[in-house]
């Protein structure tokens, strides 16, 4: 398990916010350990599964433009919750 310290902190405080990392298999062990700890964690603000990509694809602006309008539709369809891509535009 690794964990990445943020640059930002919470809002009105002075303690950072950390971003823990796990597989999908140890979510709930992990959350259930964090909410456990008062000490060590004094508010938990998420905990969801994200997909983050393991490999990207390096993006054309005709590829970028036709991945971003299929994005921007699937976002607006109201079954939708999340949109992933493995398109590395540079952005972010």
């Amino acid at each position: 398990m690794r964990y990445d310290e943020c640059s930002a902190f919470s809002p009105g405080s002075h303690f950072p916010l950390l971003q823990f990392t796990c597989p999908p298999e140890n979510l709930g062990k992990l959350t259930s350990v964090l909410t456990s700890q008062p000490e060590l964690v004094r508010e938990l603000l998420a905990s969801e599964l994200v997909y983050t990509p393991t490999e990207t694809t390096p993006a054309d602006e005709q590829m970028e433009g036709k991945v971003a309008n299929l994005v921007e539709a699937l976002e607006e369809h109201e079954d939708t919750l999340r949109v992933y891509t493995t398109l590395d535009t540079g952005a972010g």
